[in-house]
């Protein structure tokens, strides 16, 4: 999250980021993205840049109880790399089978 969008506020929320990654357009006023899939743990080559990471769930209701316990880590959930020309990016989440059972 950070200061750029609207919403509630922890006090250290990063400053104003600048212009967000080509693959994360569309999503210039978006800090959180559900998911509710299964993330699986990768460590990213060090050429490659992390434009998303996982959020552990939290509680929804009831709503004086729903607050993130934890915003941010450093599990990966978006990784991109430009080698050599090429555009490459890495989702590390199982969204055919989420696509699967929300689509029926």
């Amino acid at each position: 999250m950070g200061q750029d969008v609207d919403g509630p506020r922890h006090g250290d929320e990063p400053a104003k980021s600048a212009a967000r990654h080509p693959a994360l357009r569309g999503f210039e006023e978006t800090n959180i993205l559900t998911f509710g899939g299964v993330l699986h743990e990768v460590k990213p080559a060090q050429d490659s840049t992390v434009l998303l990471t996982f959020i552990p769930v939290f509680p929804a209701y009831p709503q004086e109880n729903s607050w993130m316990r934890m915003p941010r880590t450093q599990i990966p959930g978006l990784i991109v790399r430009e080698p050599k020309g090429a555009r490459i990016a890495y989702l590390p989440a199982d969204i055919d089978r989420r696509y699967e059972q929300g689509n029926i």
